[in-house]
């Protein structure tokens, strides 16, 4: 995968190159409306059915250094997982440079809540957005009560105006449960998650890798809700506030918040 800058007004765009369509039918807008698939992860498609998966913690590391225009030419369909978390992106767009174009994204403000229920209800888990003056997130996590009980769970709050991700959220790395990724790769599925990229749990909530931070399990939480938030194209002022977030509820609030709304 390679990381391009691109001009004004381009936005977020995938290519993939292992395609052997013409140029414009390898191309993956990322944006919410073109999001396919949320088990576990972010997956955004075309027309054409090509497909980009787990792009979440890239998103969020292009949302957390406030770049809105990039091109990036990968050749299979997943974004490389790297060491689990943002960070390594973070490093390397800071260490390469990120330009200041003369273009601002467009602004929607939220005048009224909108939320989002779990199919389970509001108790196992929400997303919202509500009326406030700046770009605040705050999330509580309990594991969908599987680890209420443990020092991973508990609350989060970040300002995208103010604090700062590489510091606070891009190292928090992804986790699960080893049962749960056991039963996935007996199933042909994460076949590439291993203790190099991944928290894993044990049943009483214990951890197999030492943690990078005492609340890294939601800071990381938190890191996928800023990576679903990016494909909005606009800057949200609002206040977003979930219980126990997931990709398939953040794209749902994206819908209902943007879809027939414009943008100024």
């Amino acid at each position: 995968m390679t990381v391009y800058p691109a001009p004004l007004s381009h936005g977020i765009v995938f290519e993939r190159l292992d395609q052997l369509q013409q140029e414009d039918a390898k191309i993956i807008v990322a944006s919410f409306n073109h999001v396919t698939q949320t088990q576990l992860s972010t997956t955004i498609s075309n027309q054409q059915g090509d497909s980009v998966s787990t792009i979440e913690h890239l998103m969020a590391a292009f949302m957390g250094c406030g770049i809105t225009n990039a091109r990036i030419d990968i050749d299979g369909p997943e974004v490389p997982i790297m060491d689990g978390s943002s960070a390594p992106f973070v490093t390397v767009f800071h260490a390469c440079g990120i330009d200041v174009q003369s273009d601002v994204m467009p602004v929607f403000t939220v005048t009224e809540k909108v939320c989002v229920p779990s199919d389970r209800g509001m108790d196992h888990g929400y997303v919202s957005y509500e009326p406030f003056d700046s770009r605040l997130f705050a999330i509580n996590f309990d594991f969908g009560g599987r680890l209420s009980h443990t020092p991973h769970a508990g609350s989060v709050e970040f300002n995208l105006d103010d604090d700062d991700f590489g510091a606070y959220l891009a190292h928090c790395r992804t986790f699960g449960f080893l049962t749960d990724g056991q039963m996935l790769q007996a199933k042909g599925f994460a076949k590439g998650a291993s203790l190099d990229n991944t928290v894993v749990l044990q049943a009483d909530g214990t951890t197999m890798n030492e943690l990078r931070y005492p609340n890294e399990l939601v800071g990381h939480k938190m890191l996928d809700v800023l990576g679903d938030m990016a494909l909005s194209n606009c800057t949200i002022v609002g206040k977003y506030t979930a219980h126990n977030p997931s990709h398939q509820l953040n794209n749902l609030l994206l819908r209902r918040l943007l879809q027939g709304a414009s943008a100024v």
